[in-house]
Formats: structure tokens, sequence, C-alpha cells
């Protein structure tokens, strides 16, 4: 008699280069939200949808991973806590900061990305992986963007 076979899935984690569309700091730490705003508003640079990304760094805040969550619509984008903190585990990161950009060019955030960053404040409370910051950038510079930290909701 034979043994039933059962089809899973593997799970298979993978590293892949990205090349950032500008150089980062030159000791790759992410110290403040100017700089990740930057960097963020490069890769999310004229794009006419929301799309959001998170920025994965190790104990000394050094980038260790990007993770694309969500590509959007117009004005929205949907990500679940789980997604993030999925990567991020996966990553082994020990913090992370969560930009998207707002092609309308204004950065003043929504009561849904209040909701999002309190979820996932929380989450990463639970999880022990801080959420350093979130970020709404809409310019390629950099300028202007909004920093949840810098507003005092973080």
């Amino acid at each position: 008699m034979t043994g039933a076979v059962w089809s899973v899935r593997e799970l298979d984690i993978r590293y892949k280069p990205l090349r950032l569309p500008i150089p980062p700091p030159a000791t790759t730490r992410l110290d403040g939200p100017r700089e990740a705003a930057r960097l963020a508003a490069a890769v999310l640079a004229d794009l006419t949808v929301e799309q959001v990304i998170a920025l994965y760094v190790n104990t000394k805040h050094r980038l260790i991973g990007v993770h694309r969550l969500s590509v959007g619509t117009l004005n929205e984008a949907t990500v679940h806590p789980r997604d993030v903190f999925k990567a991020a585990c996966l990553a082994n990161a020990a913090g992370l900061i969560l930009c998207h950009n707002h092609p309308s060019g204004d950065p003043t955030p929504s009561p849904d990305d209040h909701a999002l960053v309190s979820r996932l404040r929380q989450a990463g409370e639970l999880l022990g992986i801080e959420l350093l910051d979130a970020l709404i950038v809409t310019d390629p510079g950099g300028t202007p963007y909004y920093s949840f930290r810098e507003a005092g909701v973080l």
C-alpha cells in the first residue's frame, strides 16, 4: 500500500539586485526622513497611480531591502500589515519605513493613511519590528514630503 502524495508549496526566498535610481547615502544609513523620502521619491517618480514600498533596515538603520507592496489606482493603494511584515521577517529587518506616493502632488495624509500607520505601528510593536516612519512623497527631488514621525504621529 502506498501513501498519499500531498501537493504543497515550498517557501523559496531569493534576493535579486535592485538598481536604485539614485545612489544611497555613502553609509547606506537611513537616519532621517529627508534621505528616506529622497530615495522613495526617486523609486516612485513620475507614477500616475499610488504605489507603496517599504524600506527595510537592520539594527544600524542600514538599508537591507526594498519591497514593492502595492500598486493601486489614482488615489488609493491597498496594503495589509501581514504583507508588510512578512517581507520584513523574511529580510530579517529590525525596522522599516513605509513610503507611498500621492500622484496629486499634495503630500497631506488621508484618514486611510492615518489608520494604516496606526495599524502598522501596533503590528510592529507586537512583532518587534519597529515602524520607524511612514512617508508620503510627491517629487523626485524628495520635497515636498510628509513624515508621520516629524509630524509627531509616530
